[in-house]
């Protein structure tokens, strides 16, 4: 779920390629005003390139080495007035905070004021009040955000579920702190969602989630897809102009600090899975439950998984 257009190569742009990490220049939009567009050469791109926009509207392309500026220019012209939308809607956008006592945090969507305190463990005081230690603030704020979207992630796929009766029972699923999109769903079936999501309103990480579930039946953005999500969640237009306010979130840097969170292996995450309950889907048999953040689910369930992403994906 981010910004993608296809690209390909041209003489010119191969010819004389730049050999510096990243290019800025002004782009004029139609009204007259100019956006601040930077290139930035990624090494693990191919034939894409990809879009993010600040909060205060400048816009950041992320392209295949060698993609020369020309190119870049065209790509805007093209999809100008879907850039000039978006690079407005990101304008004032919430952005990346200071974890310094007295700030402000988001938490579902309304904000919460951050207050330090000396060998605290994190906790909300009030509706309005977190407090969390004074050392290492950002990583035991953020391992709890990531306890939050344990429960909050699976409530709302279960709610989501609700709503397509074609769906018997929820996918294999998890949740991690992702830079670039906030949800997806591979090709064998397993969804996996941005632990960000625990920052904005239950509307939209519904809106992803059965945008997410609806990739089971359809995994591109064809018309088909849309016709699904449509019928799933008709006001998903409204949800998904509301999610990109909070698009700058994405762009917030880990903690330096904090270490990668341990999460169970082998025969004792295979425990934790408790498939409680087996049903049906096309000829399949998979989990009733879902596996938990860091839980892997067993081979047969996952291989169970994939044959069913397969058949769901037939006309």
């Amino acid at each position: 779920m981010y910004a993608r257009c296809r690209w390909r190569p041209t003489l010119e742009s191969l010819h004389g390629a730049a050999s510096l990490a990243h290019a800025a220049f002004s782009w004029p939009t139609e009204d007259g005003t100019a956006l601040a567009v930077t290139l930035r050469w990624n090494q693990r791109r191919r034939t894409r390139m990809g879009f993010e926009f600040a909060p205060g509207g400048a816009v950041l392309v992320d392209a295949p080495p060698g993609t020369a500026v020309c190119d870049v220019q065209r790509l805007l012209r093209r999809h100008a007035r879907w850039v000039l939308r978006r690079s407005r809607s990101a304008t004032g956008a919430v952005g990346p905070t200071d974890y310094v006592d007295g700030a402000s945090l988001l938490f579902r969507g309304r904000r919460i004021t951050l207050r330090l305190r000396a060998a605290e463990i994190v906790r909300l005081a009030d509706e309005t009040t977190l407090l969390a230690p004074a050392e290492h603030t950002k990583a035991a704020v953020w391992a709890w955000w990531a306890r939050q979207a344990d429960v909050l992630l699976e409530a709302a796929l279960r709610e989501s579920a609700r709503q397509l009766p074609w769906l018997p029972c929820l996918p294999p699923w998890r949740h991690r702190y992702m830079a670039s999109r906030w949800g997806s769903c591979s090709s064998r079936g397993r969804v996996s969602l941005n632990t960000h999501l625990a920052k904005v309103p239950p509307t939209a990480v519904v809106y992803v989630t059965v945008h997410e579930l609806c990739h089971l039946r359809h995994m591109d953005h064809g018309r088909r897809f849309y016709a699904l999500l449509e019928a799933s969640l008709p006001d998903w237009r409204e949800r998904c102009r509301a999610l990109r306010g909070y698009a700058a979130l994405l762009r917030e840097p880990p903690p330096a600090a904090s270490s990668p969170v341990r999460r169970p292996t082998g025969a004792r995450a295979d425990s934790l899975a408790r498939p409680v309950a087996v049903c049906r889907f096309a000829g399949n048999r998979i989990p009733a439950t879902p596996a938990s953040i860091g839980i892997a689910v067993p081979s047969t369930d996952r291989q169970a998984a994939a044959r069913n992403g397969a058949l769901a994906r037939r006309p």
